[in-house]
């Protein structure tokens, strides 16, 4: 995984944003090492800090959070990859709709449910960042109740220290345990809110997909004195987890921040908890 910034700047060429769009698989969904399934919306959206640019498929995956920087005239890409999975695994969607040049909607079946995407990339309350909002809606045709568990799982390209403000919904990757407001401080952080039982946890990275456990729920890797923040560096990634249950002919509406950016940030208690 490459964590060194990337010295280019917005807006990204069209033959890179063509080698990120990679064909739909035509077979039956099934998870897999993240990549981006069919078609892709470049969403964008800029900033008195700068400005910050993500692809994202129908399904709300994408593999390139760009944020451009006015203060060091510098970009970073702040994601490697994130995807929401349905029951363990990732799906391809055959079109997504673009809009405003920050949103973005589409809809793909998963199993008997109907899913209905929106998706914004916005301006977040800490200076210099953005947040992607994702509002999945589940809907039910069927007879009989459906219950569902999605995970998102994000593996970002900022740093190796975890952070979970205590008592909070976020769970983040920073670039450093100790910010200063004389730094950027890098920053991915994640929440899930809809379904019941929805948990939380900072794992070592890459790829751990296994449903969180009442034990994990809360916690931080390399947390050694319990206050919500790594003492030690190492790859880490952040998995939010809740299950749905939708009525028979109703829907459920389960819904996704990716807040990111680089910051002046005078403590990890600066960034958003809920």
């Amino acid at each position: 995984m490459n964590h060194t910034p990337i010295t280019r700047h917005l807006p990204l060429c069209a033959a890179l944003l063509a080698a990120l769009a990679t064909p739909l698989l035509q077979a039956a969904p099934k998870a897999q090492p993240m990549v981006l399934n069919g078609p892709t919306a470049v969403l964008s959206q800029s900033s008195p800090s700068g400005t910050a640019q993500v692809t994202v498929d129908g399904a709300g995956s994408f593999m390139e959070a760009l944020v451009y920087t006015t203060a060091d005239d510098d970009t970073y890409d702040m994601s490697y990859k994130s995807g929401m999975y349905f029951d363990g695994a990732l799906y391809g969607v055959e079109s997504v709709k673009q809009s405003q040049g920050n949103k973005a909607k589409s809809s793909y079946v998963v199993g008997s449910l109907q899913v209905d995407l929106k998706q914004a990339l916005t301006l977040g309350a800490v200076a210099g960042s953005y947040q992607l909002k994702q509002v999945y809606t589940l809907t039910n045709p069927g007879t009989e109740p459906v219950s569902v568990n999605l995970m998102r799982y994000n593996d970002s390209d900022v740093g190796d220290y975890g952070y979970q403000p205590a008592g909070g919904r976020f769970s983040y990757v920073v670039s450093t345990a100790t910010p200063s407001p004389e730094s950027l401080t890098r920053y991915v952080g994640i929440q899930l809110t809809g379904g019941a039982n929805t948990m939380r946890v900072v794992r070592y990275c890459c790829d751990n997909l296994n449903d969180i456990t009442p034990e994990e729920n809360n916690t931080v890797a390399d947390d050694l004195d319990g206050d919500g923040v790594s003492e030690a560096s190492w790859d880490k990634a952040i998995n939010n987890q809740t299950t749905v249950v939708v009525p028979a002919g109703g829907s459920a509406k389960v819904h996704t921040v990716t807040l990111f950016g680089r910051s002046a940030l005078g403590s990890l208690s600066a960034l958003p908890a809920r």
